[in-house]
């Protein structure tokens, strides 16, 4: 893959052991952001279950292998001349925490867990100083242990995060049984930065930004949700929680059916019932639904940590009795229009897009 590298003027203020390189998109986006308001977006935790002995050697031998694999879990990001770059570490050490929860009884160790990753998981980042990801192991029984990741939006999307512990846990074997990993091989994110600067120009972006400029051309309002009662001002912040909901597998069978039989995808099925269960919620027949496509058509890309998602937005309009073949037959169409002009990158999005009507709206797409 070919890789241009525009270093600044003035790279000599780099820090001994930096390499300068171009952010993607989407990235010099962020860095202005917090820039603007530091401190205001949280990490991403991952964490998950492990059956064992913990080699406490091994774990931190692993993370520091995995960042050496990766270029993005070395990089820290530099201001040079007002334009953001990615400063890649030659070598880094990574923090990790372990954390000894035995001596807790059972009734006290799941709210002491709960407490500790919420306390390790929400410390922001700082872009320019730290490294941005963190590890940390919480022992709760002699052979159990929670293993957590926490690491900053900028270098990861959900993708990225499985990859992170696909390798980190195949290097961390190879540490404690003495055997080389076995690694895909990859590019770095900085080659991925070089390419979508390279390809998102002339008629390639031409034609993406055309499509979703007319996209977005007299949107509909923001909803007035049924009895949903007014907005507080300011309301914006990032607390939130999961709803989970499970399905049988007799349950799940039923539903790929019904999506066979409307000839479209499970995605889409779903996509068409919450558009109806939307329209029915607020009178409205026209919205937004904001959804992320990985934007990892390439295989080279595959294996790669990195932020590469990119929001898209779905403009649904739907007649007030419309019927379920109806709403499927509609959100299918915008579904793969969308999808075929998903590397439009998110910090573009955000510019096309009119401003909210005012700051009881954060973003224009208020489902996603």
């Amino acid at each position: 893959m070919s890789e241009t590298n525009q270093m600044p003027a003035s790279a000599e203020k780099v820090p001994p052991g930096q390499r300068l390189f171009q952010t993607t998109f989407n990235q010099a986006m962020r860095c202005q952001w917090v820039d603007r308001n530091p401190g205001i977006l949280p990490p991403v935790a991952s964490t998950l279950e492990m059956k064992g002995a913990l080699d406490k050697d091994a774990f931190k031998a692993a993370a520091d292998a995995t960042a050496r694999r990766h270029e993005s879990l070395r990089t820290r990001f530099s201001k040079v001349d007002g334009v953001w770059y990615q400063a890649i570490s030659d070598e880094i050490d990574v923090d990790v925490t372990f954390i000894d929860l035995t001596g807790l009884p059972a009734s006290e160790q799941e709210t002491s867990l709960r407490s500790t990753v919420q306390r390790l998981g929400t410390v922001p980042f700082d872009l320019q100083k730290d490294v941005l990801f963190r590890l940390f192991a919480l022992q709760l029984e002699p052979h159990r242990h929670v293993l957590g990741l926490v690491i900053d939006h900028i270098i990861v999307d959900g993708w990225a995060m499985g990859l992170f512990w696909q390798d980190f846990l195949r290097i961390y074997d190879s540490m404690v049984s003495k055997r080389p990993p076995d690694l895909p091989d990859m590019v770095q994110l900085r080659e991925y930065a070089a390419w979508e600067r390279q390809n998102l120009s002339g008629r390639v972006l031409a034609t993406l930004t055309d499509h979703w400029r007319a996209e977005f051309t007299a949107l509909p309002p923001p909803l007035a949700w049924n009895e949903a009662g007014e907005r507080p001002r300011p309301f914006f912040n990032h607390a939130s929680t999961v709803v989970k909901v499970t399905w049988t597998l007799q349950e799940t069978k039923r539903i790929k059916e019904v999506a066979r039989n409307y000839n479209c995808s499970l995605y889409c099925l779903l996509t068409a019932i919450l558009s109806m269960t939307i329209q029915r919620s607020s009178d409205s027949n026209e919205f937004l639904i904001q959804t992320m496509i990985a934007n990892r058509r390439k295989p080279e890309f595959q294996n790669l940590i990195g932020y590469l998602a990119n929001a898209v937005i779905l403009r649904i309009a739907l007649p007030s009795a419309s019927t379920m073949a109806l709403a499927v037959e509609r959100v299918k169409k915008k579904v793969i229009a969308a999808f075929a002009h998903g590397s439009f990158p998110t910090a573009m999005t955000i510019e096309l897009l009119p401003p909210v009507p005012d700051n009881r709206y954060f973003f224009r797409p208020q489902v996603a």
